[in-house]
């Protein structure tokens, strides 16, 4: 059973920080949820299981932050979510099953269920591994961004309009989508308006005012 909210949380302002060889589980909230400023922050070999709504919530100002090498079980709705970032790094991570239990995760956004959500410029999104997501694979919007050698399997399994690799909107620009694998997004009508009977399941899903990218 769950009782506790977050596994590491702090709304202090913290630079140099190092979270480390820990394992989460069960958080209702998120396994690490760091609010406000954060700069130089390390999160390594790290395994999170069973949050009922994020893995890692990084929703303040940072950059120079650094997500490697961790691993992300049956998190209910993202397994990774980080806004406004800068010069950040994603890489060599495992994310299996995520949002995978319909009517669970996050609501009152239109990214739910989805393993990567970033918000950002300059990060690099390379050597993730997922498989099995109620939504989008990776979904990085900003520019300058790199996502390059990442593996995507079996995403979109429970909602529609979304794909294994997607941005949106005008600030989505100058970035490179490189050598990425993709399997099987197959879109899903079950939650979707019953009025709309078009599936939208895309690979590389460059969506409105997406501009000036390079998918490779």
């Amino acid at each position: 059973g769950t009782v506790s909210d977050c596994g590491f949380f702090t709304v202090n302002e913290i630079t140099n920080l190092v979270i480390q060889d820990l394992e989460f589980r069960n958080q209702h909230i998120a396994g690490v949820y760091l609010a406000k400023r954060k700069s130089k922050l390390i999160i390594d070999n790290c395994t999170f299981r069973g949050q009922n709504q994020l893995g890692i919530f990084i929703p303040g100002e940072s950059d120079n932050v650094i997500i490697n090498n961790c691993r992300f079980y049956n998190v209910n709705g993202k397994a990774l979510y980080i806004l406004n970032t800068k010069n950040s790094i994603i890489s060599g991570n495992i994310f299996m099953n995520t949002g995978m239990i319909p009517g669970y995760g996050t609501t009152g956004d239109a990214f739910p269920m989805s393993a990567v959500l970033a918000f950002g410029d300059q990060i690099n999104i390379s050597g993730n591994y997922i498989n099995g997501v109620g939504h989008n694979g990776i979904n990085c919007m900003g520019s300058g961004n790199i996502i390059e050698k990442n593996i995507v399997k079996n995403s979109l399994l429970l909602l529609n309009d979304g794909g294994a690799f997607k941005c949106y909107g005008k600030i989505s620009a100058d970035s490179e989508w490189k050598n990425n694998f993709i399997y099987n997004v197959p879109g899903n009508f079950e939650s979707a308006d019953k009025n709309n009977n078009q599936i939208i399941a895309v690979g590389f899903y460059l969506d409105e005012l997406a501009n000036n990218m390079s998918v490779t």
